[in-house]
């Protein structure tokens, strides 16, 4: 009997442990596009707490050989940080032109965001979303790999 208690008392030390480390989870996904205009790299960082993400940092990086497409392509990318993080909250962001390639660097604090307006106003987004209004791991991966990106 005390050999069984000892057994399931590991199991259990165990399980806490596994259980602990393997909540805090990780995901990378990566995107390369390249069109006759520019050509597209970005990495996306997703950190999830469980099944449920707590934040994304993101670094995309486009080159061109046009200007004008990096100028337009930079006031588009402020302007859309910019409109969501007034809206919901929760973004922070640079972004950079150097005159051959706009890199943004962006995290997105789903503890901070409004997801649940986020996800009211943009109803494309219910499927990813728990009914807590939390977007979940796998719909951020679902959202990411819907783009072309490879996540592991």
């Amino acid at each position: 009997m005390k050999k069984f208690i000892t057994v399931i008392a590991l199991t259990i030390c165990v399980g806490i442990i596994s259980g602990c480390s393997a909540s805090e989870k990780t995901i990378t996904c990566t995107l390369s596009q390249n069109t006759i205009e520019y050509n597209l790299q970005a990495t996306y960082k997703i950190y999830a707490k469980g099944s449920v993400v707590e934040k994304v940092e993101t670094v995309e990086t486009v080159t061109s050989s046009d200007e004008e497409v990096l100028e337009t392509l930079q006031k588009t990318v402020e302007e859309q940080y910019k409109n969501f993080n007034q809206l919901y909250g929760g973004y922070t962001y640079d972004v950079v032109n150097d005159g051959s390639k706009v890199e943004s660097k962006v995290t997105i604090d789903y503890s901070t965001l409004d997801m649940s307006k986020m996800a009211s106003d943009n109803t494309a987004l219910k499927p990813f979303v728990n009914s807590k209004n939390r977007l979940t791991l796998n719909g951020a991966k679902a959202i990411y790999e819907a783009t072309g990106a490879i996540c592991k």
